[in-house]
């Protein structure tokens, strides 16, 4: 199997991964990723991920994750013959909506006619803290509850559609 480069669009994204690879439910693990982790960064230039890159000289497969696929990955000349595949994990509308799924609220939220970032920011709490979109807040709701994360992230992928190029994150949970 290739390295991988896992490039999370978001630290909430990025959070979100770190606890599945700490819990090792994850279909590949720290020791499977250029850099033993996986970056904040959208595109490949980012200064850390270049410097990661430098020191593996490898082929590599990349996973893009977050909310917006829009944006086309600039691939540098120099790195087109080591790249294997690329795949687009996608967590849309918004990462939020986990939470909202594991609150029961998603028909509260629909009706609601709000972004899923707002609307959890108003009706998430969590041993009563509010949501705050920070990692931190990401940490304390699933950190010790890893199962439930992937009961949130296979109800997300049973009740949302995405683009026939897109994955869901449920696709990489270890069975």
């Amino acid at each position: 199997m290739s390295k991988l480069l896992v490039l999370c669009e978001g630290p909430n994204e990025k959070k979100i991964v770190e606890l599945l690879l700490r819990d090792n439910r994850l279909l590949f693990n720290t020791e499977d990723l250029i850099g033993l982790v996986p970056y904040h960064a959208r595109q490949l230039d980012s200064p850390v991920v270049q410097s990661a890159l430098n020191m593996y000289s490898g082929p590599f497969d990349i996973y893009r994750i977050g909310d917006t696929q829009t944006d086309k990955l600039r691939i540098p000349g120099h790195l087109k013959s080591r790249i294997g595949s690329i795949s687009k994990i996608c967590t849309k509308p918004e990462l939020e909506i986990l939470l909202i799924i594991n609150e029961n609220l998603i028909h509260v939220w629909q009706r609601s006619g709000k972004r899923p970032k707002d609307f959890a920011k108003k009706e998430i709490q969590f041993q009563r803290r509010r949501y705050d979109n920070s990692s931190q807040f990401y940490e304390e709701y699933y950190g010790r509850r890893i199962d439930l994360l992937i009961e949130n992230l296979k109800e997300y992928k049973r009740t949302k559609r995405h683009d026939r190029d897109e994955l869901f994150l449920a696709d990489f949970i270890r069975e």
